[in-house]
């Protein structure tokens, strides 16, 4: 998958199948499906799991990865593809069934049909499917022949989605079978993000570059005319605090997919190149028909090189680890920890990409219910600005500076606490400025009414109305925060100073000092 940028694939007789949420394998063990959500940039969900298949759904399209053995009865045989038709029957639309069904037939290049053969082609006539096989490249190879037995079928819905097929000969599989290939159209390839990413390496953070480039900027007043407005002005903070960001700090896009694995070498690569030389050199002597020693001896040059080949990779991959192992002590967090990391924690996508678009445009409906368009009209009339009102930068400082912070998540503007922290106090006066004219106009800016929505899913269990449960977390930006932060201090000080009219007695949530355990005291 890493060298051919595979974003799914089907397996037939998986040596093992890693309990993951890129894997999902059949009843049996013998058929799988494995996808990357680094290339596809699409999450896959189970649908289907029978005894010698499994389904999934990526977009609109199901796909299927299913094996039967050739040992089996011709009654197990009817089983397996009864099996296989009551899921297709459930499932109705674009549909791609790929695997290993061991049956011949000249319908797929086979020089003839025998019994298994039939039952496949009566099986994909019931259902309409189309065979997606172009030629008669065999897919399986072995010392007793070749055959074609790993077969695409589509529906009329996905004819046109599947492009390229093709048996990759050129690729060394270390197996009796022949890699297949195709691309799926753009229909099932989901688009880019709707923006530039906004998030950066703070490890990796110039602060003397970063403090240059905020107190350039922040040297002369944006609003020394007094004619910027509210949101103009927090744009203009936005825009300074990710201008500063660029100039001092990479970006994080997308994971990009790894080019080759960790034990990988270029003696490993020479001897790949050779047992694919050998292998090609074999079935074209053996397809034209020439003088059987000299095949023979074709056919025990490939088996000697893609042995050697294997036996070296074994070699390799324990050599290296050795060596990685012993790497641990200089360097606790290097790459011996990140591939075992990997292997026990992959990444996975989030809550709200894992369901389907209508299920989670009614969740989201009942989580944020719509009201209007508008806010309740205010009356501003006897409405008199006093600089006592005024945020001072002590206050600012205390929420922005001073306090104690984590890292972590930011809002849609991709600016965390952390970076607040390190900015030089001249942009902190301008946040303040930027906040008073805020309070000045009586207008909290749209940009900071936006967060990220992020849904964590509370139990397994959906609600009476079908949906799951799930708790929302919103993710806002720091500037927005901050002036919450500051209006809501001022409130509580406020009610500490007049307790007749301050919070009642019995409100203990909430409340600085004051727990439930006083609740339970009382």
């Amino acid at each position: 998958m890493i060298e051919l940028k595979v974003g799914i694939c089907a397996i037939a007789e998986p040596v093992r199948i890693p309990s993951s949420l890129r894997w999902f394998g059949s009843g049996d063990g013998r058929a799988a499906i494995r996808w990357d959500p680094e290339i596809l940039h699409r999450v896959c969900t189970l649908t289907k799991r029978g005894q010698q298949y499994v389904t999934v759904k990526c977009g609109d399209v199901y796909i299927t990865s299913c094996y039967v053995s050739p040992n089996v009865d011709i009654y197990r045989f009817q089983d397996f593809l009864d099996e296989l038709s009551d899921t297709i029957r459930d499932l109705s639309g674009k549909m791609i069934v790929c695997g290993d069904f061991n049956a011949k037939s000249i319908l797929w290049g086979s020089p003839g049909t025998n019994i298994r053969g039939e039952y496949v082609e009566e099986w994909a006539a019931a259902h309409d499917f189309r065979i997606a096989n172009i030629g008669n490249s065999p897919t399986c190879v072995r010392s007793q022949g070749e055959s074609i037995v790993d077969l695409t079928w589509v529906t009329p819905e996905a004819v046109e989605l599947v492009e390229n097929w093709s048996v990759r000969n050129d690729v060394e599989t270390l197996s009796d079978h022949v890699y297949i290939t195709f691309s799926v159209g753009s229909r099932l390839r989901r688009g880019g993000s709707n923006g530039p990413i906004r998030r950066w390496n703070l490890k990796k953070l110039d602060k003397p570059a970063f403090d240059l480039s905020l107190c350039w900027t922040c040297y002369n007043d944006p609003n020394e005319d007094g004619n910027l407005s509210a949101t103009d002005y927090a744009r203009w903070i936005d825009k300074t605090m990710e201008e500063a960001c660029n100039a001092s700090a990479p970006k994080i896009g997308r994971k990009q997919p790894k080019r080759v694995t960790y034990w990988w070498d270029d003696n490993i690569a020479a001897l790949r190149s050779d047992s694919i030389k050998a292998r090609r050199l074999w079935r074209n002597r053996g397809r034209n028909g020439r003088h059987s020693n000299a095949l023979n001896n074709l056919k025990e040059d490939y088996r000697l090189k893609k042995k050697k080949l294997r036996k070296a990779i074994h070699i390799t991959k324990a050599k290296v680890w050795r060596s990685l192992i012993s790497t641990i002590d200089e360097d606790v967090w290097g790459l011996p920890y990140r591939l075992v990391m990997s292997r026990l924690r992959c990444s996975s996508p989030s809550y709200s990409e894992m369901i389907e678009p209508d299920i989670l445009d009614q969740l989201l409906d009942g989580l944020f219910p719509k009201g209007s368009d508008e806010d309740a009209p205010a009356n501003w009339q006897d409405w008199r600005w006093s600089e006592e009102w005024a945020i001072t930068p002590g206050e600012v400082f205390q929420f922005v500076k001073t306090r104690i912070v984590s890292n972590t998540a930011p809002g849609p503007d991709g600016f965390k606490a952390v970076l607040w922290k390190k900015v030089p106090d001249v942009m902190v006066h301008r946040l303040v400025a930027c906040l008073n004219t805020c309070l000045r106009e009586g207008v909290f800016p749209e940009n900071w009414k936006r967060a990220n929505l992020v849904l964590i899913p509370k139990e397994r269990k959906n609600s009476e109305s079908g949906l799951p449960k799930v708790r929302p977390i919103c993710l806002l930006d720091e500037t927005g925060k901050t002036l919450e932060r500051v209006i809501a201090e001022r409130l509580n000080y406020w009610m500490d100073m007049n307790p007749d009219v301050g919070l009642s007695g019995n409100q203990f949530g909430f409340r600085k000092r004051i727990s439930t355990c006083d609740a339970i005291i009382k």
